[in-house]
């Protein structure tokens, strides 16, 4: 009888031993280049009521990359992406503050006074995923 009992625990006993071993779930807002080409990225946010650009990232062809690591808490973030090499761009109507260089801006209004220029970002819809992950095409002709 015991020994029934037993065997019919197993398998949740087994499930249970395997989740508390796992690791925890990865939580991030990732982008990975579908391209031939290195694309740089920028990626603009709203933390705790203000907001933030940063960038860029250079994305391999056929890579990834993690923009935003942790769990994800708005949902609608905004990104552009740029092929110099083959003169195309990602982008949309939304305007967040860009340096030439490695950035984080604080801020999205009168980007000149931070050194930056404003550049139209592509709103991206996360709706209430603690993770996201946004793939980038080369446009059709």
């Amino acid at each position: 009888m015991r020994k029934a009992r037993f065997l019919a625990l197993l398998p949740g006993l087994v499930l249970a031993l395997l989740a508390a071993g796992s690791p925890p779930a990865k939580a991030d807002f990732n982008v990975c280049n579908k391209t031939k080409e290195r694309v740089a990225v920028a990626l603009g946010y709203r933390a705790q009521g203000v907001w933030i650009s940063q960038g860029w990232w250079n994305v391999e062809p056929a890579r990834c990359s993690t923009l935003l690591p942790g769990k994800l808490s708005e949902t609608k973030y905004y990104l552009y992406a740029d092929a110099k090499a083959h003169n195309w761009f990602l982008a949309g109507g939304f305007r967040f503050c860009v340096k030439n260089d490695e950035f984080r801006v604080v801020g999205n209004s009168n980007c000149p006074a931070q050194g930056a220029k404003p550049l139209g970002f592509l709103e991206v819809s996360v709706g209430k995923n603690a993770s996201f992950t946004y793939e980038i095409y080369s446009p059709q002709p």
